[in-house]
């Protein structure tokens, strides 16, 4: 793998780690971590054997939002500068979204501002019940824009306007209560249930897992059911063509585990 300074990337055959890599602040992101998570990922997605996506933090947070001296230098730019900095930043978590296999978050620590959406672009976000979270940026006079559509997605409209104008602080099981992660757990508990997971996702077919997040992924970009329809049978034909599609229908008729290649 690609060697990086503000993230570590791991593979371990069919699963791969992003690791948040700046423990002394919390791994707090700047302009240099985002260009390496878009690097490491679009390395990772030509990897076809690759199930399973981690993203996790090292040290005592998973992070803590923007890091303070890239703040102090945002200060200074103009628009458009401010903007090709933000745009970023976006195509960073839009990639994460969309990214081709399951992906897996883990938070724990603090995760503050900007830090939610490296969590909440996942499609399973998991986290500690004694996280603190925060969205924030109001507090500060900023608005949570680029993490906004990926907040809302998770928790509706309404519980989205009222922790992004409040700024609240909340924990983990507050989070879960409100869809911002799929499950809150205890710490000690964190890695064997990671690891049930994985589990639970690496029994079924890869070519079906990729399919289906695809499918979900575009779901919001039909303009109406009819174009939605054409596209989901689109969709279930190629799988029941496919290799995984033949196995898994033999391996349920004849009764047997289904061998994936």
């Amino acid at each position: 793998m690609n060697s990086y300074d503000t993230i570590k990337v791991e593979l371990n055959g069919t699963i791969g780690t992003i690791y948040l890599n700046r423990p002394e602040i919390h791994n707090a992101f700047n302009h240099k971590m985002v260009l390496e998570i878009i690097a490491a990922l679009s390395s990772l997605s030509n990897d076809h054997n690759l199930r399973i996506l981690l993203i996790r933090g090292n040290g005592k947070s998973f992070c803590s939002g923007a890091d303070l001296n890239w703040m102090r230098d945002v200060v200074e730019f103009d628009h458009e500068k401010n903007y090709n900095e933000s745009l970023l930043l976006a195509n960073c978590l839009h990639t994460i979204y969309h990214f081709p296999v399951p992906v897996i978050s883990f938070g724990h620590g603090s995760v503050i501002g900007g830090g939610n959406g490296f969590l909440a672009t996942a499609d399973f976000a998991v986290c500690t019940k004694n996280t603190n979270f925060a969205i924030n940026e109001v507090t500060i006079g900023l608005v949570p824009a680029v993490i906004s559509y990926f907040i809302i997605r998770r928790t509706g409209i309404n519980k989205a306007k009222e922790l992004m104008l409040s700024g609240q602080r909340f924990n983990g099981t507050e989070a879960e209560k409100w869809g911002l992660v799929n499950y809150a757990i205890d710490e000690t508990d964190a890695d064997d249930f990671i690891k049930s997971l994985i589990r639970k996702l690496i029994k079924n077919s890869p070519q079906a897992l990729r399919s289906t997040k695809n499918l979900l992924n575009k779901s919001d970009l039909f303009h109406g059911e009819n174009e939605f329809l054409k596209e989901s049978a689109e969709i279930i034909s190629k799988a029941r063509n496919s290799k995984d599609g033949q196995e898994g229908m033999r391996s349920f008729l004849e009764k047997r585990p289904p061998v994936w290649e």
